[in-house]
């Protein structure tokens, strides 16, 4: 069977300015790596590397011919896919699709797409167990489809949801189809580690889920899904690792977990044995404040932990506690300080926007980002994803939360600030950060070797920021 497994994030023709990291899908890598290749023809499409306009896009896909359609999106893109989707159907394809818009619409979504089969949750194991049923003809089987967990479908039309499956165990998983991910278009750069050579990178989820309530979380756009913390035995990452560097030559890790060192005994072990078994190897990850100890991260930096990104949101311990965050400014000056003794490069990731947020509250930001003074800082608006508790206070429309994006100015506004002002905020904020001597000292000492080994790419960066910074400008 000729399986299409396809991620859209956004098209080239309504292309966010916003530099961001480039991460392989591992929802999809993961159902790649669960499939038999003696079976099936795989081919992995997606286009935060192709970048292709949607009508470059949808002419290419329905020239595939596939006999399965698998697509994972996000809401921006969900009116092109229904479009898709409903051409597909034409031509009587399987299709199957996960995403924030089919967690939050899932019957909207079929019914106005044709879509043949939406998954929910962790989509691997939902997604295996439908192939198959697919190989072994039993797909036309309704008494069979009904027991399947964790999918919904329409059939004569009356909308059925089966029953949720559990959430998985990510140690019982095989290992990524890394061979997808090697493309030299997958790149990290809001973290950094100092390269000796150019860097190949890999990327790892070695934990899924998050125990904690912040109410701005979207859980759509996070790599995993969940409140139950579930990890990987410290010896099958290593493993991996291994596997990695091997294979692929791998020098660079990112690990894309939601809390990376929520379990610190879990890391703890994880270090020793990659400097026991002599790995070389640098990495990145992402993390709370509050979730480090200065042992940790003494012993992560000695295994190979070059670079952090973690969330602050705010510079005013009030806003902190009405989002549920769970950290105050003082913790997170504390965890900050055990990383700088490290020399553990650090980006910072601040939401405006909050419910009742004011000027003051942003100027306490500002000062904050200033006495922390991290490598990069990052700053969005806050945004009513499907998902986020937050927005149950506020009525959000279906098709205005299709149109948005963190990365996006819009007019989804509940501060206490004129939109117009919050959104040259962002602007103010940014300035204040890159355009200081500071900064530029420490860009240098962290971005000399990345000038050096890749400067095509990091000359294409800094035009990409540059031009960022003004279409703020000019919005402003």
């Amino acid at each position: 069977m000729k399986i299409s497994l396809i991620r859209l994030v956004e098209f080239k023709n309504n292309k966010t300015l916003h530099p961001r990291d480039i991460i392989p899908s591992f929802e999809l890598l993961n159902i790649i790596s669960l499939l038999d290749k003696n079976q099936n023809e795989i081919e992995h499409i997606d286009n935060e590397v192709l970048k292709l306009t949607e009508k470059e896009f949808t002419n290419m896909i329905l020239r595939k011919n596939s006999d399965l359609y698998i697509f994972q999106f996000q809401p921006i893109v969900s009116n092109a896919v229904l479009r898709i989707l409903k051409k597909l159907n034409k031509k009587s394809k399987i299709t199957m699709a996960f995403g924030p818009t089919i967690e939050y619409q899932a019957e909207y979504f079929l019914r106005k797409s044709g879509l043949t089969f939406a998954t929910f949750s962790e989509p691997e194991l939902t997604i295996k167990e439908l192939i198959d049923n697919i190989l072994n003809n039993n797909i036309k089987k309704t008494e069979t489809i009904k027991r399947i967990k964790g999918i919904a479908f329409i059939h004569k039309n009356i909308f059925y949801k089966n029953e949720l499956r559990e959430f998985l165990n990510p140690g019982k998983l095989p290992y990524l189809a890394h061979e997808y991910a090697q493309n030299d278009k997958y790149k990290v750069v809001s973290k950094v580690i100092v390269p000796k050579e150019k860097i190949k990178w890999g990327f790892l989820l070695s934990s899924r889920g998050c125990p904690y309530n912040c109410s701005f979380c979207a859980p759509s756009i996070r790599y995993s899904k969940g409140k139950i913390f579930r990890a990987q035995k410290p010896e099958r990452t290593v493993r991996e690792i291994e596997y990695m560097i091997k294979k692929f030559n791998i020098n660079a890790i990112s690990f894309e977990d939601d809390i990376f060192t929520f379990d610190k005994k879990r890391v703890l072990l994880l270090c020793k044995l990659i400097i026991k078994r002599k790995i070389k190897i640098s990495w990145t990850m992402a993390t709370r404040l509050d979730c480090l100890d200065q042992q940790l991260v003494k012993i992560m930096k000695r295994a190979g932990c070059e670079g952090i990104s973690t969330g602050v949101e705010s510079g005013n311990d009030k806003i902190l506690q009405k989002i549920n965050k769970g950290e105050n400014i003082e913790t997170m000056k504390r965890g900050i300080n055990m990383l700088k003794k490290e020399n553990i490069a650090i980006t910072i990731n601040i939401i405006i926007g909050h419910p009742e947020e004011t000027i003051r509250d942003i100027i306490l930001t500002k000062k904050l980002i200033k006495e922390l003074d991290p490598l990069f800082i990052h700053v969005h608006l806050l945004t009513p994803y499907p998902g986020v508790k937050l927005f149950k206070n506020y009525f959000v429309q279906l098709d205005q939360s299709k149109k948005l994006s963190h990365r996006l100015k819009h007019n989804f506004n509940v501060s206490n600030i004129d939109t117009k002002l919050l959104h040259k905020m962002i602007g103010k904020l940014y300035f204040s950060h890159y355009f200081r001597i500071n900064f530029l000292k420490k860009y240098l000492k962290y971005k000399l070797n990345y000038w050096i080994y890749d400067p095509v790419f990091e000359i294409k960066f800094l035009i990409e920021t540059f031009n960022y910074f003004i279409s703020m400008l000019r919005n402003n």
